[in-house]
């Protein structure tokens, strides 16, 4: 769904006809009873606003994600080196221990 045009709702009226109306979470629990009104909010300041706050709201969150994984990633990263510096070290024993028996 395109993030613009916000939720649809369907409703009965009193003669039991579907009427399509329109949400945009920058305003709760306002609804827009035809596409030209909610058109028309969506180039209403308030809603441009919100749509930028909102933007910069996700990238704040994708950063802190980004970065939390950036973590993760040189933990793991510490640990394979301990591990292979370990490995590294055993090798150098064992052939040292090698030589020393011929």
């Amino acid at each position: 769904m395109n993030q613009q045009w916000g939720l649809f709702s369907f409703l009965y009226s009193k003669e039991m006809e579907i009427q399509t109306l329109y949400q945009c979470d920058c305003n709760p629990g306002k609804r827009y009873s035809s596409r030209q009104t909610f058109q028309h909010h969506v180039s209403s300041k308030r809603h441009q606003l919100f749509t930028q706050n909102k933007n910069k709201s996700d990238l704040y969150k994708r950063l802190q994600d980004t970065e939390i994984e950036l973590v993760k990633a040189r933990k793991e990263c510490e640990v394979w080196k301990h591990k292979y510096l370990d490995m590294m070290l055993e090798k150098e024993e064992e052939e040292k221990s090698f030589q020393d028996c011929q």
